[in-house]
């Protein structure tokens, strides 16, 4: 019950900040959007995904699980369709199933490569976060030193190429996330545990790092002209940051689907910005529609076609 309630702090955030905005403004801006480039932003948020999508495959392509491209991407967008409409990590672990039920491995093993894959994106938040403090001067007077605090998180995940420290991350860091997503047993935990160990490559890590960008420019760039779309007159590089630290904030859990959390990050840095807290509400509006809603239909017809009822015969794991 406790932590139902917490997540309905999000939804009180957002009361307050629409009690203390012009509605009407707030109407005016969303019917003023271009709908050419909120659907050019859609295009390229489908990208992203798929960019996704293909990291996850090369993950497991380096565990002996190789999965054709157009069932890792419908895979992984059915994945976010049950994360909507389920709570919890539901949607998560519904990849590792697949995996587990296609290839007959391990659900530890099949859980290392879905693990790895969101420690890429939440790197990612975590460094693009990071800059935007130092871009908008959130924490005043560090700004020389955060700078270089940024660039030594950056360059970090190296030092798990180290045999020793790259087993403590993945039984210290990873194993817990594990434990978090679901309770394995002492043979799931030696293959999460094993899985990880494979994966803690130059190459796998090198191209995760690639996809990983890739993803995110089409990801900032998504957002960049949903900015367009409003009139919002600031560059690709301020969209990219605002967007970034919102995605990252929204992981606290204390609302759903960011809602709140994200309002409030886009009406602060916008309003740094000298923009008005109608269009800030505007963009996260469509931000919503666009990264979520969306993405959760496309999911929904992927989560049909790809059969999950249905009871395949198991492939050969290379484990």
């Amino acid at each position: 019950m406790g932590k139902k309630l917490t997540r309905l702090l999000g939804l009180v955030i957002l009361g307050i900040i629409l009690w203390r905005t012009d509605m009407e403004a707030l109407g005016q801006t969303l019917a003023g959007c271009r709908i050419l480039l909120v659907a050019a932003a859609f295009g390229t948020c489908l990208l992203a995904v798929v960019a996704k999508a293909l990291r996850w495959r090369q993950l497991l392509a380096a565990q002996g699980h190789p999965y054709p491209v157009h069932r890792a991407v419908m895979i992984y967008f059915s994945g976010l369709y049950i994360g909507l409409v389920t709570p919890g990590k539901l949607g998560e672990l519904a990849r590792m199933l697949y995996v587990k039920r296609d290839f007959n491995t391990s659900a530890g093993r099949a859980l290392s490569a879905l693990v790895l894959d969101r420690v890429f994106d939440l790197y990612a938040l975590l460094v693009v976060g990071l800059f935007a403090c130092f871009r908008f001067d959130i924490i005043a007077g560090l700004s020389p030193v955060f700078l270089i605090f940024i660039a030594i998180v950056a360059v970090l995940p190296l030092v798990l190429l180290n045999p020793k420290l790259g087993r403590w991350f993945t039984v210290k860091v990873l194993g817990k996330t594990a434990t978090k997503l679901s309770q394995l047993s002492t043979d799931g935990a030696n293959g999460f545990i094993g899985g990880t160990e494979e994966l803690l490559s130059l190459r796998s890590l090198t191209a995760g790092v690639v996809l990983t960008v890739v993803a995110y420019v089409f990801v900032f760039w998504s957002g960049y002209l949903l900015t367009r779309s409003l009139s919002i007159d600031i560059g690709f590089l301020d969209a990219a940051l605002v967007l970034g630290s919102a995605n990252l904030l929204s992981l606290i859990p204390i609302t759903v689907a960011g809602v709140g959390t994200r309002d409030a990050v886009f009406v602060f840095v916008f309003g740094v910005l000298g923009i008005v807290q109608a269009q800030a509400l505007a963009f996260s509006a469509l931000v919503l529609a666009n990264f979520y809603l969306c993405m959760g239909i496309v999911g929904l017809v992927f989560f049909y076609a790809t059969s999950p009822m249905e009871r395949k015969e198991p492939r050969e794991s290379a484990s």
